[in-house]
C-alpha cells in the first residue's frame, strides 16, 4: 500500500514541463540538476516534493513574464490597428505623362529643318496630332480592353480610347540628323508653343511633391550634354513594337505618393532648361504647361528627362493594364544582414528596442535557453551578442562616447611657483590625532565631534613662519579605511600619531601600510607622552617591525614626542613639517584652470549639494564652471574651514564649494572647463560609464540562483535603509554593515543616499520591511508621522559604534535559538491495563527523577527508540496528577499510541529554547 502511493505521487518531467508552458524539457532538466535531482531523460519520475519546490519558484517568474508580454503585444496590436486605419485613408494619385513617341520627334524635327528653310510651318498642336494619327494607326486591333478604374477622370478615359483604335502599318523612315541649331530652337518652342492637346494635372506644389525649391535651383545651373537633351530612338518595326529593347533596365517600381523614385520623372515640377521639349511617349499623359525648373523633370509641359523608367506604353507591353493604386513592381534585392551596436552590458528593454522585437520575444528566447529573466534584466555583452545573431543581425563595434579629458597636464618648469604642503594626520582611533592637531590650531574641534570621536575628513589650514600649511585629519575608526586611504594619496607628508601608552594598534599598521603605498614621507608624532604610563622607547621598537626606524637610532624616520594636552613639542613637530616640503620642493602653476579632489561632500538642506575639495593645481574662483566625477556646475561660492566666503583658492588650498548639479563622490577629481557646453558633454559621458558598470556589476536573477537560495532555506534578511550626512561617512557605514552578514543572518542594504530621511524613505522601507538608519541627519515632523502611520522604525546616530553594536543584537533577535532538551525522569512500565474508553494505560514506576503532565516522551524497547511524542494523561490512582516524583506508581497513556508492553522504558523530558549571541 505505501509503495502504491508513493508512486501515484510521482510525475514525470515532461508533464511538469508542459504543464509549466515550456516547449522543450531540457531547461526544466538543467534546472531539477541544480536543484540537485539528477534526472536522465524526460520520461524520469520526480517526487511531489519536488514538484512542489519547482512550482513555487518558476511559476511567479512566468506569470509575471506573461502578463508583460501580454501587456507588450496588447500595444504593438493597438499601434498595428492605429497604422492599419492610417492606411487605409484615400490618398492622392499622380499620373505621370509619358514619353513622346518616334514619330512625334521626326515630325518636330522636319518642322525644324522647314524653319530653316524659310518655308511656312504649322501650328505645333497640328504636327502632333498628325504624329498621333500616324502611331494610332500602326497599332493592331486589341483582343480585349482592360476595366477603367473609377477613379480615372473622363480626359484619360477618352485618351486611352484613341490610344487602342486600331491603325495601319507604317513603313519605316530613314533617320534623321538633327541640325546643329536644333537644341536652342527646341527650347524655344517649349516656352512659346502650348496648343497641343495635353491632359490637365491636378495643381499640386513643390511642398506637396516633397521638393526642396533651394536644391533644385542648385541642381538646375548644372550643364547638359546636347546629345542628352533628349534621346531619338531609329523608328522599329511594327512587329517588333511590343518588344522592350534589351538596353532598357527593367523598371524599379513605382515610387510612394509624393516623392519620386531615384531617376524617375516628377510631374508637376518646372520645366528642364534648353534641350527639353514638351513632347511626351506615345500613350502617355501629358501634363500641363508650367514654369521652367530643373534639369531632368518632367514640368507641365510634359517634358521628361531621358533615360527615365517611365509606366509601360502599348508599344512595349502589347495590351493596355490599369495598376491598381498598390500595384508596385518588384526588384530583386540580395539580403543584407541588419548591423546593431551592442555596449558591454545592456538591459533587455532596450536590447529589445534596438532589434526592432518585443520584449516578451527575447524573454521567451531566453525562458528556451533556461535562464529566467525579466524586461529591465542586465545582459552581458556575449549573451547580447548571441540574442543578436539569433534575430539575424550583425554585432557592430559601439562607439567610444566617452569625451576625454586630461585632468592632470604637463606643466612649464617656468610657470610652477612654491605651494604649501599638504599633511595628512594618520593614526589609531582615539590616538589624538584631532587633539594634537586642535593644539596646532589652538581651536576644541573635537568637542564638536560626536562622542570625541572624528566621522569625516576636515581639511584645515594653519600658518607658521608666513607660510601655510594645510593639514588633513581623517577618522581612525576601522571602518574608515577607504577614506584614510584617500587622505594619504592626495597629501605630500603623513603624520603618523601614536599614542605612546598604548603603542602599536591595527589602524596604526593600516596607515603605515597606506602612506607607504602612496609613496608619502611619515614623521610619527608619538602623543600623550604627559602620561605617568607613556614609554616613547617601547612605541619606537614596535615601530621597527614595519620600517619605520628613528633618527636617533640610525634609521631616516622623523620621531618627535609630543603633547596634545600639555602642548608639548608641538614647534618641533611643524618645524619638521616644513623641512620635509622644502626638500621635496613642492611646486604648482596657480595662472591655470584649476584642478583638485574631492575630499568630503554632502546635501546641504539650505545650500544644496555642498563638497570640500583640496585645489591641487591651477586657482578656483566664484563662476568657475567644473567638472566633478559624474556631475558638474558653476561654482556660486567658495568657503573656508572657518566658515568664511574667500575669492579664490589657490593650490593646496581647502574650500567648499557650492553650486554643483548633484552631490559627487568622495575622492572624485575636480577639474575647471571653459565653457558649461564642454562640462555637460564631460559630465554626460562619464554618467553614462557609471551606468554601465551599474548594470554589468547588477544582480543577475538566475534559475539555478534560486534554487541555490532555496536549498539554503534557513537564511535570514535583515533589510536596511542608510541616510548619512556625507559620502565618506555612508561610505564606511555601509562597508561596516555589510561586514556584519553571516551564514545565518544576511544584511542586505536595499539602499543608502547622502540627505535628510524623506518620505520616499519611508514608503521604500515600508514596502520592503527594512529598518532605516540615519546618521548624523534627522527627519521632520511630516516624515516622522509617515512614519508612525506605516510602522517604519527609525533609528538615529552619531556614532558609528553604536550602529554597529544595535545592528548586532537585532541581528542576535534573528538568530535561531538553541534547543537543548532537559531529561526530567525515568519510568518502568510494570503493567498495562486495557480500559474501554481510555485504551491502553500503562502503569508505571518512577525510576529516576520525576514526570509531569506537559512532559513529552520517548519509548524504549530492548534499547530501541520505538516511540516519541508526548504524554497525553497521567494519574495518581483515579486522580489527574500534575507530577509524580520519584520512588512513586503512576498511570499514563501516550499521545495516539497504543502498543505499550510490560518492561519498556520510558524517558520524559523538555526542550529549552536558548536566544544565542552573534558572534
Amino acid at each position: 500500500m505505501g509503495s502504491n502511493s508513493n508512486t501515484s505521487t510521482k510525475v514525470r518531467v515532461y508533464e511538469l514541463a508542459r504543464e509549466l508552458g515550456m516547449d522543450d524539457s531540457k531547461p526544466l532538466m538543467r534546472i531539477l540538476k541544480d536543484m540537485g535531482y539528477p534526472v536522465k531523460t524526460a520520461s524520469s519520475s520526480i517526487t511531489s516534493d519536488v514538484v512542489k519546490k519547482v512550482r513555487e519558484i518558476v511559476i511567479p517568474h512566468i506569470e509575471q513574464m506573461r502578463r508583460e508580454a501580454e501587456a507588450r503585444q496588447a500595444r504593438e496590436e493597438a499601434e498595428q490597428k492605429a497604422r492599419e486605419a492610417a492606411a487605409a485613408q484615400p490618398k492622392r494619385v499622380i499620373r505621370i505623362a509619358k514619353r513622346a513617341t518616334d514619330e512625334e520627334k521626326q515630325a518636330l524635327i522636319d518642322r525644324q529643318v522647314r524653319k530653316e528653310r524659310g518655308e511656312e510651318v504649322d501650328p505645333a498642336a497640328e504636327v502632333l496630332r498628325a504624329a498621333k494619327e500616324s502611331t494610332l494607326a500602326s497599332v493592331p486591333p486589341l483582343e480585349e480592353e482592360a476595366p477603367q478604374p473609377a477613379e480615372v477622370p473622363a480626359v484619360e478615359a477618352e485618351a486611352e480610347a484613341e490610344a487602342e483604335e486600331p491603325e495601319t502599318p507604317e513603313q519605316v523612315p530613314p533617320p534623321v540628323e538633327i541640325p546643329d541649331s536644333l537644341e536652342p530652337e527646341i527650347g524655344k518652342f517649349s516656352e512659346e508653343d502650348g496648343e497641343e492637346e495635353m491632359l490637365e494635372l491636378p495643381e499640386i506644389s513643390p511642398e506637396e511633391m516633397g521638393i526642396n525649391l533651394e536644391e533644385e535651383a542648385q541642381l538646375s545651373i548644372k550643364p547638359v550634354p546636347p546629345e542628352q537633351a533628349f534621346r531619338i530612338d531609329t523608328p522599329i518595326p511594327a512587329s517588333q513594337a511590343f518588344a522592350v529593347p534589351p538596353s532598357r533596365p527593367a523598371p524599379v517600381g513605382r515610387p510612394p505618393m509624393g516623392r519620386s523614385a531615384p531617376g524617375a520623372p516628377r510631374s508637376g515640377g518646372p520645366a528642364g532648361p534648353p534641350g527639353r521639349t514638351g513632347m511626351s511617349a506615345p500613350g502617355a499623359r501629358s501634363g500641363a504647361p508650367g514654369p521652367a525648373g530643373r534639369p531632368g523633370m518632367l514640368g507641365r509641359q510634359g517634358m521628361a528627362r531621358p533615360g527615365m523608367h517611365q509606366k509601360s506604353t502599348p508599344g512595349q507591353r502589347g495590351k493596355r493594364k490599369h495598376r491598381s493604386r498598390g500595384d508596385k513592381g518588384q526588384t530583386m534585392q540580395t539580403p543584407v544582414a541588419k548591423i546593431v551596436e551592442i555596449p558591454e552590458a545592456i538591459a533587455l528593454s532596450e536590447l529589445a528596442n534596438r532589434l526592432g522585437q518585443p520584449a516578451s520575444e527575447l524573454i521567451k528566447y531566453l525562458i528556451s535557453q533556461g535562464r529566467m529573466v525579466t524586461i529591465n534584466q542586465a545582459l552581458s555583452y556575449e549573451e547580447a551578442c548571441e540574442i543578436a545573431v539569433a534575430y539575424g543581425f550583425k554585432v557592430g563595434e559601439m562607439a567610444d562616447e566617452s569625451i576625454p579629458l586630461e585632468i592632470l597636464e604637463d606643466e612649464d618648469e617656468s610657470l610652477l611657483e612654491p605651494r604649501p604642503p599638504v599633511v595628512t594626520v594618520l593614526g589609531h582611533v582615539d590616538h589624538g590625532k584631532t587633539s594634537l592637531l586642535d593644539a596646532i590650531r589652538k581651536t576644541t574641534v573635537t568637542a564638536g565631534e560626536a562622542g570625541g570621536i572624528t566621522q569625516k575628513i576636515g581639511a584645515y589650514t594653519i600658518k607658521r613662519n608666513d607660510r601655510l600649511i594645510t593639514f588633513i585629519d581623517t577618522p581612525g575608526h576601522e571602518a574608515f579605511t577607504h577614506m584614510r586611504a584617500r587622505g594619504a594619496s592626495i597629501t605630500d607628508l603623513a603624520i603618523l600619531v601614536v599614542a605612546a601608552d598604548d603603542g602599536v594598534m591595527p589602524q596604526t599598521i593600516e596607515a603605515i601600510n597606506h602612506a607607504k603605498a602612496a609613496q608619502v614621507p611619515i614623521i610619527v608624532a608619538i602623543n600623550k607622552i604627559d602620561l605617568p604610563q607613556a614609554n616613547t622607547d617601547k612605541v619606537m621598537q614596535q615601530l621597527t617591525e614595519y620600517g619605520l626606524v628613528s633618527e636617533d637610532w640610525g634609521g631616516d624616520t622623523i620621531m618627535v614626542p609630543v603633547s596634545a594636552k600639555a602642548r608639548i613639542g608641538l614647534e618641533e613637530l611643524l618645524e619638521m613639517v616644513l623641512l620635509v616640503a622644502d626638500i621635496r620642493e613642492l611646486k604648482a602653476n596657480p595662472n591655470r584652470l584649476a584642478q583638485g579632489t574631492i575630499i568630503e561632500a554632502w546635501l546641504d538642506k539650505g545650500m544644496g549639494p555642498v563638497a570640500t575639495v583640496l585645489v591641487q593645481n591651477g586657482t578656483l574662483r566664484p563662476g568657475d564652471t567644473v567638472v566633478v566625477g559624474s556631475t558638474w556646475g558653476r561654482v556660486r561660492g567658495l568657503i573656508n574651514e572657518n566658515g568664511e566666503r574667500i575669492r579664490r583658492a589657490g593650490p593646496a588650498i581647502p574650500a567648499e564649494i557650492v553650486g554643483l548639479s548633484d552631490v559627487p563622490n568622495a575622492g572624485d577629481y575636480m577639474q575647471a572647463v571653459e565653457d558649461e557646453k564642454m562640462a555637460k558633454q564631460v559630465s554626460e559621458a562619464r554618467s553614462f560609464k557609471v551606468r554601465q558598470t551599474r548594470i554589468t556589476a547588477g544582480s543577475k536573477q538566475t534559475l539555478a540562483g534560486l534554487f541555490a537560495e532555496m536549498k539554503t532555506g534557513q537564511v535570514v534578511d535583515l533589510n536596511l535603509l542608510v541616510k548619512a550626512d556625507g559620502h565618506g561617512s555612508l561610505e564606511a557605514l555601509n562597508q561596516s554593515l555589510n561586514k556584519l552578514s553571516t551564514s545565518e543572518v544576511a544584511v542586505k542594504i536595499i539602499h543608502s543616499g547622502v540627505g535628510a530621511i524623506s518620505e520616499t524613505d519611508i514608503m521604500l522601507a515600508s514596502a520592503s520591511n527594512a529598518l532605516i538608519i540615519g546618521y548624523n541627519v534627522r527627519p521632520d515632523s511630516v516624515v516622522k508621522r509617515l512614519a508612525d502611520q506605516e510602522q517604519v522604525d527609525i533609528r538615529l546616530y552619531r556614532v558609528i559604534y553604536h550602529v554597529i553594536e544595535d545592528i548586532r543584537k537585532a541581528m542576535s533577535g534573528l538568530l535561531t535559538p538553541d534547543i537543548e532538551e532537559v531529561e526530567l525522569g525515568r519510568l518502568e512500565v510494570r503493567q498495562v491495563f486495557k480500559i474501554t474508553k481510555a485504551g491502553k494505560v500503562a502503569g508505571c514506576y518512577v525510576a529516576e527523577g520525576k514526570v509531569t503532565r506537559d512532559a513529552l516522551a520517548r519509548l524504549v524497547r530492548d534499547g530501541k527508540l520505538v516511540y516519541e511524542g508526548s504524554i497525553d494523561t497521567l494519574k495518581r490512582f483515579k486522580d489527574d496528577a500534575r507530577e509524580v516524583a520519584e520512588g512513586y506508581e503512576c498511570g499514563l497513556t501516550l499521545t495516539n499510541y497504543q502498543d505499550i508492553q510490560e518492561g519498556d522504558i520510558i524517558e520524559v523530558y523538555r526542550k529549552e529554547e536558548h536566544v544565542r549571541e552573534l558572534v
